[in-house]
């Protein structure tokens, strides 16, 4: 198995439980884990002030433009987030979140956590919680953007080497 193989591998468990835990909430929505990951971008970014586009969309996920446009237009039609024309550019599509947007990734990511949250056993499910949260966020912090990785535990590394390596890009 490959070092990429290996890593992907270890990744796996978490995005199942992602899926395992919204899926309830983004059927009851009739969302798709694409719509839902550009309603949670255009949201964050809104909250930030910034614009957020079908484009950068695109250039995030690595999706053909027909992807990000159909995960975008299943949001618009929803009137979970809006858009409108750049004014310096027609042909870009500027998203923003809506309130009913805002209100349904709310209650997607509140199930989910509640399922999560009884699915966890009560002795010592805050201290857990709070280390697991701490440790996604650092974890998204890192991989936003260029998904980038320190091989540090050696087992990632080809042929067992040993040797201490820096950050590396896959």
């Amino acid at each position: 198995m490959t070092r990429k193989e290996r890593i992907a591998k270890a990744l796996a468990p978490t995005g199942n439980l992602f899926f395992v835990l919204t899926q309830p909430e983004l059927r009851r929505e009739g969302l798709s884990f694409q719509s839902l990951y550009a309603l949670q971008r255009v949201i964050e970014e809104g909250d930030k002030g910034n614009t957020y586009s079908e484009p950068r969309l695109g250039s995030e996920t690595g999706w053909k433009d027909y992807e990000a446009s159909r995960a975008c237009r299943v949001l618009v039609q929803a009137d979970l987030i809006s858009e409108t024309r750049d004014i310096a550019d027609n042909r870009i599509k500027l998203l923003a979140p809506t309130v009913r947007g805002r209100r349904i990734l709310s209650r997607i990511l509140r199930g989910a956590g509640e399922r999560l949250w009884s699915a966890t056993s009560e002795l010592g499910r805050v201290r857990r919680m709070r280390e697991t949260i701490g440790h996604l966020r650092k974890a998204n912090d890192l991989l936003h953007g260029s998904f980038q990785l320190s091989f540090f535990d050696y087992d990632l590394l080809p042929n067992g080497d040993h040797r201490k390596r820096g950050p590396e890009k896959l």
